[in-house]
């Protein structure tokens, strides 16, 4: 319970400093990446979205495998690599708290996903302030997206260096959609279900979610719906 409680508060203030804090941190996001995930493949640490691409040691550092099919990356074939280098808990630390967090690692353009951006300029997603004045902006952003930009940090590792792409606007954009999502990619997952309530018809804690190379994972819900075979742990 005292962890999930501070996972929630700490969710409120991330929400809120994120989309600031970001643009301090965004330059350092290379190094971040091999840094946390070099510690946590290192140290059995689990974060799921890693793991997802099945993380095998090999010379020099580890290899990542790609879980879809989609411009250069090819589904099932190795699509990333994450070079070695020995990190120390407190370079860990640090570098999660004040780097790595306030990034987005799962977003498909390093730092925004012209996904999104197509999508606003359809009205899936509703952004009445961009259309109003930025359309002509976001719709040459989609004209001129290449195919070598594509692909998420998860997948390519130290690979997504290759191909760095800030565009102010649609980066701006991403950030308040998904802000300082690494944390929640992080502290949302877990191996074990600590806690679990159900309130008014509402569930409250980690609930079995999928298996993630043979590891039963756990994702962290607030207001979700009900668990059908979740334990409740006090």
């Amino acid at each position: 319970m005292p962890k999930y409680l501070l996972i929630m508060l700490f969710t409120l203030f991330r929400k809120i400093v994120g989309p600031f804090w970001f643009w301090v941190v965004v330059w350092f996001r290379s190094y971040a990446r091999n840094v946390v995930y070099n510690y946590k493949l290192q140290n059995g640490l689990w974060l799921k979205r890693l793991y997802e691409r099945s993380p095998e040691k090999v010379t020099g550092g580890y290899a990542l495998v790609s879980t879809r099919s989609v411009h250069h990356l090819v589904k099932g074939k190795v699509s990333g690599f994450v070079k070695y280098r020995r990190i120390s808990l407190i370079e860990y630390l640090f570098v999660y708290w004040f780097i790595w967090g306030w990034l987005d690692d799962d977003s498909n353009h390093d730092t925004l996903d012209i996904g999104f951006i197509r999508n606003i300029l359809s009205g899936e997603n509703k952004s009445p302030i961009a259309m109003a004045l930025f359309k002509e902006r976001l719709e040459a952003m989609v004209t001129s997206a290449k195919p070598e930009w594509f692909g998420n940090a998860f997948e390519l590792g130290d690979h997504r260096a290759k191909h760095p792409l800030i565009i102010f606007l649609g980066t701006w954009l991403w950030v308040w959609r998904n802000t300082a999502y690494n944390f929640k990619y992080d502290q949302y997952e877990s191996l074990s279900n600590g806690f679990y309530k159900e309130w008014f018809g509402y569930s409250f804690g980690w609930v079995a979610k999928d298996v993630v190379g043979g590891r039963q994972n756990y994702t962290l819900k607030f207001f979700g719906k009900p668990a059908i075979h979740s334990l409740s742990i006090e």
